[in-house]
C-alpha cells in the first residue's frame, strides 16, 4: 500500500500563543518532522500533504532537530487509510529499550538535548488507559517494556475527549473507534529551562 503523497500529517503541538508545529511523517525517508505554522492554521489529522521547498530551519534548536520549513502546504483531500497510517507508525516505532522520547521523566532540561536524538516518538500501545486529572488534565497511561508511564495528552487532544473516570480495554469503544495502537508523542518547546512530554495523536 503506497502513499497518496510523501508526507503524512499525524498531529499537531502549540510551540506559543502564535505559532503551532505540525507532526509529520516522511514517507520517503522514513522520519518524523516538525513543521512550524501560524497557531490559527486549520488542517486536520490525520491527512496527506504536500510540501514546497521544505527544508531544515537555519538555526537547528537541540532539543528539536527535525524542524523544518516549507514555503507552500497544500492538503490533498483524500484521507489515509487506518492501515496505511499504522504501518507507517510501526515502522518509525521507537524501540522500548530506551524510555518513552528517549530520556527518562515527565520533562527534560533544557540542557541535556544535543540535537542527537529525535523530539518526537512513535510509541506502540500497551494496556493503553485514559486517565482524567482533578485539573482538568488528561493522561495516557501504558506499560512501556515492563513499568507503566503516564503522559499528558495537550489540550487540543484532550478536547476530543470527554472522559470523567478511566478508560481502557473495551471501554475505548465508547470514546473512539477501539483501543489505540500507537501513541505520537512529543516535546514541548523549552519553557523556563525545560521541555516537556506531550501525547499529541492517538492511532
Amino acid at each position: 500500500m503506497k502513499p497518496v503523497a510523501r508526507y503524512l500529517l499525524l498531529g499537531s503541538i502549540a510551540e506559543n500563543s502564535l505559532h503551532r508545529e505540525l507532526i509529520v511523517a516522511d514517507t520517503a525517508k522514513r522520519r518524523l518532522l516538525r513543521l512550524q505554522l501560524p497557531v490559527d492554521t486549520e488542517i486536520e489529522a490525520p491527512s496527506y500533504m504536500d510540501l514546497e521547498n521544505a527544508a531544515p530551519t537555519s538555526d537547528v534548536d537541540p532539543a528539536r532537530p527535525e524542524q523544518i520549513r516549507a514555503t507552500t502546504l497544500r492538503r490533498i483531500s483524500r484521507p489515509p487509510k487506518s492501515k496505511l497510517v499504522a504501518a507507517v507508525l510501526e515502522e518509525l516505532s521507537q524501540t522500548e529499550e530506551l524510555p518513552p522520547l528517549f530520556l527518562p521523566g515527565p520533562s527534560v532540561a533544557y540542557s541535556r538535548f544535543d540535537a542527537s536524538f529525535p523530539s518526537v516518538a512513535s510509541l506502540a500501545l500497551h494496556d493503553p488507559i485514559l486517565e482524567p486529572q482533578l485539573d482538568g488534565k488528561l493522561l495516557l497511561g501504558f506499560v512501556w517494556h515492563g513499568r507503566r508511564h503516564h503522559v499528558p495528552f495537550t489540550k487540543e487532544l484532550a478536547g476530543h475527549f470527554d472522559v470523567n473516570t478511566q478508560v481502557g480495554g473495551r471501554k475505548w469503544k465508547l470514546v473512539r473507534d477501539g483501543i489505540p495502537a500507537y501513541a505520537v508523542a512529543a516535546y514541548s518547546a523549552p519553557f523556563e529551562g525545560y521541555c516537556k512530554k506531550w501525547i499529541v495523536a492517538l492511532y
